[in-house]
């Protein structure tokens, strides 16, 4: 199976209220039958909560009662050939009324790639109808058949699907969007080409690819060059439903905040929804003296209005010393360090108002080797939670300090070299990484936070936490920031009745104040509403 991507869901959320603070209260399923582990919570209906499980390379579809989550029903996965081409498991969503995999694979003898689509009824959990071709898009060869990717607009009534293939006949990366509806009835196509410089490369590299609620396709394009006054240029450009005419919103800014230091955006990530589209990241400079690091200054905001096309709101805000106290040490303050570029925007959350949160976890992965071994460490460190206003200014922003370690080792065959190693985001059994990140939530009036922390770190001081690695000690911590900005931190004590470890890579919000979660213990894994009151 090929890796499922996941993100928390950007969801529409009120942020207005008072200064209270949440807690929150669980209520978790019987035990899955032994072998199956949850990989995705895929969404919710009047007939049930579904989820993916995996067990021995084999994937099903569970459904559990909403209320009881009494367990339903557990269908499996089956990806037969389709017209003689061997596919693969892509992902899986929850579309409105229905569940959708798409598979992928190469047709050798047309020398195209193709994409299956599996639906499957949310009543009784088995395929519905025949697999459907979605994708035949031409390319050189097996080797160069490129990737899929898939993306569904919010509210579930369109779904993109996008592929990035090198042509070495054409000389040129070609990017192709197709838009089809939750039934799969095909909407538009287009195909963009991108050049290639001297050195091989893209001349403008393309990203967070979403969709809204209309159809309107979006992503981000990073020119290849910077201004000379150290500021940079950016496009966020769209491809409108209505004719798919590209139109870019370009981004502009110059060093004229006194940071310092070439600048760009680094952990950036764009969403669309109110007839607006907003970017949000990190100002990026260089620091340090003899020995550069790339380091973030500030938060980045920019909202283009859809419909004109227009930037109607843009900030840069400057990182205060108290901020800093929290993530770096008092030795690194003394020096006048400033916070690594390790960290990457994970969540952006916009009510009807036009008010943003945003949240970015820093996260870094190491490789050591040595007589044939290779030491690879995983650090999921510190959260930034800033919040901004309609107009673009920055009201608050909080660190949420926290150092989640875990190291595995695994043979090397070979002599020399560090080796490589890709960090596998798809969760499995074996990957203990599934019990770090963050849960997150909004109550009533609160952001809320819940992660696994050391049981030492409730009594000590910011400056004086230690790093979890065992995770049969974690206490689940909870961290609620009002509409003020004013934060607190407490144990939450109701996730441990199930007996099991929180598992935050694996969590779906469901509404205001409700959110999916999951949780394991060795062979024992359970699934859990989450309610922040």
């Amino acid at each position: 199976m090929k890796n499922i991507r996941f993100s928390t869901a950007l969801l529409c959320l009120f942020m207005l209220g008072s200064t209270a603070f949440a807690g929150v209260k669980v209520k978790w399923s019987a035990p899955l039958p032994e072998g199956q582990f949850l990989a995705k919570i895929l969404g919710e209906d009047r007939n049930g909560i579904f989820a993916l499980s995996s067990s021995k390379g084999d994937y099903s579809i569970n459904g559990y009662d909403e209320k009881s989550l009494k367990p339903l029903a557990s269908n499996l996965i089956v990806l037969a050939d389709q017209a003689n081409v061997k596919i693969e498991l892509e992902d899986v969503f929850f579309m409105t009324d229905k569940i959708i995999a798409f598979a992928s694979g190469f047709d050798k003898n047309s020398s195209q790639s193709v994409t299956y689509a599996f639906t499957y009824n949310t009543k009784t959990g088995k395929i519905s109808g025949k697999p459907v071709l979605i994708s035949e898009i031409e390319v050189d060869n097996k080797r160069r058949q490129g990737n899929f990717g898939f993306v569904p607009s919010k509210n579930g009534k369109f779904m993109l699907v996008h592929h990035f293939a090198y042509s070495k006949k054409f000389d040129k990366l070609q990017l192709t969007f197709q838009v089809y509806y939750a039934e799969l009835e095909f909407v538009k196509e287009v195909t963009r080409d991108y050049e290639l410089n001297d050195k091989g490369w893209p001349t403008s590299s393309v990203s967070n690819f979403t969709i809204d609620d209309e159809g309107n396709v979006f992503y981000f394009q990073n020119r290849s060059s910077e201004n000379e006054d150290g500021g940079g240029s950016y496009l966020i450009s769209h491809l409108f439903l209505e004719d798919y005419e590209l139109r870019e919103a370009l981004i502009e800014f110059e060093d004229n905040q006194g940071m310092g230091g070439k600048l760009g955006l680094t952990g950036f990530h764009i969403v669309a929804q109110n007839g607006s589209v907003y970017l949000a990241g990190y100002y990026l400079t260089k620091s340090g003296g003899l020995l550069k690091y790339l380091a973030i200054s500030g938060t980045f905001y920019s909202k283009v209005d859809i419909a004109t096309n227009e930037i109607v709101a843009q900030s840069v805000t400057k990182f205060d010393d108290d901020l800093k106290r929290d993530i770096l040490t008092s030795r690194q303050m003394e020096k006048g360090r400033e916070i690594p570029a390790t960290f990457f925007v994970k969540d952006i959350l916009v009510d009807k108002m036009g008010e943003m949160v945003i949240v970015s976890e820093s996260y870094t992965v190491s490789v050591y080797e040595s007589k044939g071994v290779q030491i690879i460490t995983h650090t999921f460190g510190s959260l930034i939670v800033s919040k901004i206003g309609a107009d673009g200014n920055t009201l608050w922003t909080r660190a949420v300090p926290k150092t989640q370690i875990y190291s595995e080792k695994r043979p090397v065959i070979g002599v020399g070299g560090a080796g490589a190693y890709a960090f596998i985001s798809f969760p499995t059994s074996r990957d203990m990484t599934i019990y770090f990140s963050y849960v997150l939530g909004i109550g009533k009036d609160d952001v809320s936070i819940i992660y696994n922390e050391n049981p030492k770190n409730f009594a000590l001081p910011n400056d004086d936490l230690k790093p979890i690695a065992n995770m049969k000690k974690a206490i689940p911590a909870l961290i609620t920031i009002n509409d003020k900005g004013e934060m607190k931190k407490t144990r939450a004590d109701a996730v441990l009745s199930a007996g099991v470890i929180l598992r935050p890579k694996i969590h779906l919000q469901v509404s205001e104040d409700e959110v999916i979660v999951c949780s394991s213990l060795k062979k024992v894994n359970k699934i859990g509403r989450l309610t922040f009151d």
